[in-house]
């Protein structure tokens, strides 16, 4: 699995866990922060 489809799938993962859509632009930071801290 390439990086990019590792990082999308930890992201679908995750908002589907916060009910969020992934395309809005007010996505908390501290959620980006989570993700970010997952795909490490």
């Amino acid at each position: 699995m390439s990086e990019l489809s590792k990082e999308l799938y930890v992201m679908a993962e995750f908002c589907q866990d916060h009910h969020i859509n992934a395309s809005s632009k007010h996505i908390p930071l501290e959620w980006v922060n989570e993700a970010v801290k997952l795909t490490k």
